[in-house]
């Protein structure tokens, strides 16, 4: 092949210096200036990655470097005599391998964000100690008091009653778990119900006063110990502040707690439950009716209830606001 040109720098000083290249095809590259060559085997070379519409550049023994101005003929005369191919180069200069890897790397992220956090999270969750899901449950529970809620308006023996109801409830589904059912008011939250990590389950007014029956409070209670048992909230924390809660798990640190329960607000309230939370804790719902032999028309009814006053009051963060897919959710229960 005819000589290539290029600056030759001795790693000295700034100077460069003309020179030019030459390959043979014994795999040696001699690089001549004036009456002088030097000669190097081309495993001894250090060739940086090409890039478009740059020289090449190639670090010499010594700390010398060299520059060639054509790039495409320099480095085919080394594929050709070596075998080497600048893989990134060839790669990069290919816009469907660009978009195929844009295409690759977002899905891979996706599946991180929608499968691996939530997966990650389930396992963190199920391993939080009882002292974590206290600790979360009352600091969270006092900057709702501050910020949504508000003391509840009913009859204390109302409470008491629908407190030994709840009783009533957790014998039968709670399982080996902790509860205690606490009332609220407070604007815009309509007829709702929040369960915290410790098993800590809140009434809102409303949810007490639209119901016509102990029995669909008991349903909602069921519900509620569903996502208790499934430690939804926990999770659904822990997906938005993995990070914190692995420091807890790993190290005991209650003090990363306090990042958990600040975020315990916007998820009960301003987020809400998957599908696949929603008819988990559902489940449990079904699994109290046919263990009490009581009617799935139960449940119907009060959820039913609840969408129609939610479709009347939109301004209201109402249980279907945080419990979403009512009705697919009405409809498994009257299969």
């Amino acid at each position: 092949m005819s000589e290539l040109r290029a600056f030759f720098y001795d790693g000295r000083s700034a100077a460069r210096r003309a020179v030019t290249v030459a390959f043979s095809d014994s795999g040696l590259m001699t690089v001549r200036e004036l009456g002088t060559s030097s000669r190097y085997r081309l495993n001894q070379l250090n060739i940086q990655p090409r890039i478009s519409g740059q020289p090449a550049v190639v670090q010499l023994p010594g700390n010398a470097r060299l520059e060639v101005d054509d790039a495409a003929a320099f480095f085919d005369a080394v594929q050709s005599r070596s075998g080497k191919r600048q893989w990134q180069y060839s790669l990069e200069s290919r816009w469907y391998f660009i978009a195929a890897t844009l295409l690759l790397t977002v899905a891979f992220g996706w599946s991180v964000y929608a499968i691996g956090v939530p997966a990650l999270a389930k396992q963190v969750a199920y391993r939080l100690p009882r002292d974590i899901d206290l600790i979360l449950t009352q600091q969270g529970l006092q900057v709702m008091d501050r910020t949504v809620f508000a003391p509840s308006t009913l009859n204390p023996e109302r409470r008491q009653r629908i407190r030994a109801a709840m009783e009533e409830v957790t014998r039968v589904v709670g399982g080996d778990g902790y509860y205690s059912l606490q009332f609220r008011s407070g604007k815009n939250l309509g007829a709702n119900a929040y369960a915290f990590p410790s098993g800590t389950i809140i009434f809102t007014d409303d949810l007490v006063r639209l119901a016509t029956s102990t029995d669909e409070l008991r349903v909602i209670m069921a519900h509620e110990v569903g996502h208790v048992r499934n430690r939804h909230t926990v999770r659904n924390l822990l997906q938005n502040s993995l990070f914190a809660g692995l420091i807890v798990v790993i190290s005991g640190d209650v003090a990363a707690v306090g990042s958990l329960a600040a975020a315990i607000p916007k998820v009960l309230v301003e987020a809400s439950y998957s599908r696949e939370f929603e008819y988990a804790a559902d489940a449990v719902a079904r699994e109290y009716l046919q263990a009490t032999g009581k009617p799935n028309a139960i449940f119907v009814s009060i959820m039913s209830r609840i969408a129609e006053q939610s479709a009347a009051r939109p301004d209201e963060l109402s249980l279907l606001r945080t419990h979403p897919a009512v009705e697919e959710r009405i409809r498994a229960f009257l299969d």
